[in-house]
């Protein structure tokens, strides 16, 4: 009977064990499928932008407004509804139409060409002819006629007079003028016997009509002569209107510089956002597994400490990136004058590495042809010479002749004294030769002596700006080169980490590897790929810089289309 007991309990010892054996197998079992469920939700990187929502709506449909001057370019742009979010698909090529029609600051320069423009079409009309009318009624007194022996004899005179001058200068110096003059005038002769007397009146005369009709022409002789001083405003105008063409230039390519840079920028933060997005479900998953790991005591609580601290580390991180999303966009919205904070825009090209041209020759010719600055410093070259020619013209002799002819008629009635215009007798002639001499006048010297030194100066400009462009266009294609090597090496580190990715993968189904481990890798991969899209994004901006430094930008994207 002891016997039989002692085997008894030896049983229930057994089955006590296995039920032991039993419980921690079915643990580790249960550690082993959530590590393997972990394990098949990791998805492989991908560098594509995330799917956006499906749902199309028009402008109607919007619980919001828009203006009316950006509804019309909105309208060409695909949107969508994402919750209260606007969504506008673009491309860069949307993107810089969008700048070149919306942008404030290329409107308001573009307003100023246009005025400068206007200032040309006055300078070009200003030789125009002028007509100008009098009408006046005198009354005086002149001493003259009447008895010799009296103290005082006057002439008491009314006229009523009208004149007409027709007026007309030319762009060679010249000016003419062409006067008729009617005076219609009466006399009574005004006598003082002795001196304190009271005159003595007479009776009015019959009525005298006068009529003259006088030409002249003022001649410069010297200075203010010729075509190339007096079409001086007009030259002035006509670089004025291509200066105000050089700063809408200038403005454009500020603002393609400024949103093309920005529109790469932003897919480089998104597609860090969507790496920083799997980095945070591969830590969360991580710690979840630790978490159960320290539940079948086969972790310590200090390394689930550290899988929660990388996952609020990663969360952080990903804060920080849509912080930095979001002020990229509101730059873009402030450099696009749109008014919606609901309006996100989300860019569909993909950065690419481009076929650009190596020729440094061919390219200084276009920069150098295109470059606004240099086109500025010229116009500038060009102003002061014909400043030269206006400090020139005053160093000439002041002399200028004015010579007229004047044909007169008498009559006793309005008019008919033009019967006269054809006697030789009643004709007059006048010449007048003006001569201006300035005395210890230093001024004009000193004012060409500046205009010199300013040619100069603008000279050694233009040369220092050449060369800084060449330096700019070699620097610029020396970085290109750089960023394609870039682009290729990460390619090459991408494949390498996909590779080693998946050789993890293989251990880890061998049981070789730890899941901690593999989605060490997989975050290396993400990184990797990340780093891939950031090199081509690097490379499309020091692209868009030769473009923009060689003036293609507008035809390689046809923006001139728009």
């Amino acid at each position: 009977m002891f016997r039989g007991l002692m085997l008894a309990a030896q049983w229930m010892g057994d089955l006590r064990f296995l039920r032991e054996c039993c419980f921690i197998s079915s643990k580790i079992f249960l550690v082993f499928g959530a590590i393997f469920l972990v394990f098949s939700s990791f998805g492989s990187p991908s560098i594509e932008a995330a799917d956006a929502p499906d749902s199309t709506t028009t402008l109607g449909d919007l619980p919001w407004n828009i203006e009316d001057d950006i509804q019309e370019i909105v309208d060409n742009i695909p949107l969508e509804l994402e919750g209260e979010q606007l969504i506008a698909k673009v491309t860069i090529r949307d993107m810089l139409i969008l700048a070149l029609k919306l942008s404030t600051d290329i409107r308001s320069v573009q307003v100023s060409e246009k005025i400068a423009q206007s200032a040309l079409t006055a300078s070009e009309k200003r030789w125009f002819s002028t007509l100008r009318s009098q009408a006046g009624y005198t009354k005086s007194s002149t001493v003259g006629g009447g008895d010799p022996n009296a103290f005082l004899n006057l002439s008491d005179s009314d006229a009523l007079s009208v004149s007409a001058t027709y007026e007309q200068p030319l762009n060679n110096g010249l000016s003419y003028s062409l006067t008729y003059q009617e005076q219609r005038s009466r006399l009574r002769p005004l006598t003082i016997e002795d001196e304190g007397n009271d005159p003595e009146v007479g009776t009015y005369e019959d009525w005298l009509d006068i009529n003259a009709l006088n030409a002249s022409v003022t001649i410069p002789l010297d200075q203010d002569w010729g075509e190339e001083f007096n079409d001086l405003p007009i030259r002035f105008s006509e670089l004025e209107v291509s200066r105000s063409a050089l700063d809408t230039r200038q403005s454009e390519l500020s603002v393609m510089d400024f949103v093309g840079s920005t529109y790469w920028d932003l897919v480089g933060i998104l597609e860090a956002i969507r790496v920083q997005k799997e980095a945070v479900e591969i830590s969360k998953r991580l710690m979840e597994e630790n978490r159960l790991r320290l539940e079948v005591g086969v972790l310590s609580r200090a390394d689930v400490r550290i899988t929660e601290t990388q996952l609020a580390r990663e969360r952080q991180t990903l804060l920080s990136q849509q912080l930095d999303a979001q002020r990229v966009e509101d730059q873009v919205r402030a450099a696009l004058n749109i008014d919606l904070t609901n309006l996100n825009f989300i860019p569909i090209d993909i950065p690419k590495v481009h076929d650009e041209e190596q020729d440094i020759e061919s390219l200084l010719k276009r920069v150098y042809a295109n470059d606004v600055t240099l086109g500025q410093l010229e116009n500038s070259l060009q102003t002061n010479q014909y400043e030269l020619i206006q400090t020139q013209n005053k160093e000439k002799h002041d002399l200028d002749l004015t010579v007229g002819y004047t044909v007169n008629g008498y009559s006793e009635s309005p008019v008919q004294g033009a019967q006269y215009f054809f006697q030789p007798l009643l004709h007059g002639v006048n010449a007048q030769l003006t001569w201006t001499v300035p005395f210890y006048d230093s001024v004009i010297a000193e004012e060409k002596r500046q205009n010199q030194l300013a040619a100069e100066s603008l000279r050694l400009q233009i040369r220092s700006r050449r060369t800084n462009l060449r330096v700019q266009l070699q620097s610029i294609l020396h970085s290109l080169r750089l960023a394609k090597q870039e682009v290729l090496t990460s390619q090459e580190t991408q494949k390498l980490s996909q590779e080693q990715l998946q050789d993890e993968i293989d251990r880890f189904r061998t049981g070789n590897s730890t899941s901690f481990q593999v989605s060490q890798f997989q975050q290396d991969a993400l990184v990797a790929n990340q780093q891939e899209t950031l090199a081509r994004v690097n490379y499309e901006k020091f692209f868009l810089q030769l473009l923009l430094l060689t003036h293609d930008l507008f035809d390689y994207y046809q923006l001139r289309d728009e």
